[in-house]
């Protein structure tokens, strides 16, 4: 998949990834060097991707859940479209859910829902590996999957929904499974 593909459907970190990272050699370097307008360095995404791996390497529960919960909070609500989208999908999710089964979704390729229990199981396309602009490199953050990818889909599950939405990751590339798939469980109004 090519990074402006995955920033259009993907998440926002994916922008943050791309932004820094436009072209190889020469015209990578000119992209993180500022103009004389605009003092400002991009965000050089090797380095984002190792600090994310050092903090996950801390094993300090307190840390790792602030960073990559945030993280993951923030991929969802800083994209505006994106909550509003989810928004407008609470007055009939059940089409939804068909929609995302009538096989046009990009990474997901089964939404089950138990409305009765209250229960979603998610199950993605398989890729191969991580879809996540920050797990692009050798030895990604698991904490990208356990903490910012939960975050991002009780968030969005709860935009969905209007429900809150409590994530259980069952089975993830990133810590070694073929694919990723996900429990959803809603509970009262949020």
């Amino acid at each position: 998949m090519d990074r402006r593909s995955f920033i259009g459907a993907g998440c926002a970190c994916g922008a943050l990834f791309a932004a820094g990272l436009t072209e190889i050699g020469d015209q990578a370097i000119a992209a993180e060097t500022p103009s004389k307008d605009d003092l400002t360095y991009k965000i050089n995404p090797a380095q984002m991707m190792a600090v994310l791996t050092d903090i996950d390497r801390t094993k300090d529960k307190t840390l790792i859940d602030a960073v990559f919960n945030r993280l993951g909070y923030q991929c969802f609500h800083a994209r505006d479209y994106l909550v509003e989208f989810a928004k407008k999908q609470q007055a009939n999710f059940q089409a939804y859910v068909d929609y995302v089964n009538s096989d046009k979704m990009k990474y997901w390729e089964r939404l089950d829902y138990d409305k009765q229990a209250g229960v979603l199981k998610v199950t993605s396309r398989k890729f191969g590996k991580c879809v996540c602009a920050f797990a692009q490199c050798e030895k990604p953050a698991k904490a990208l999957c356990t903490n910012c990818c939960k975050t991002f889909q009780e968030e969005l599950f709860k935009g969905l929904t209007g429900r809150k939405a409590e994530v259980e990751i069952t089975e993830s590339i990133l810590l070694g499974g073929e694919r990723c798939r996900t429990t959803v469980r809603l509970s009262e109004k949020a």
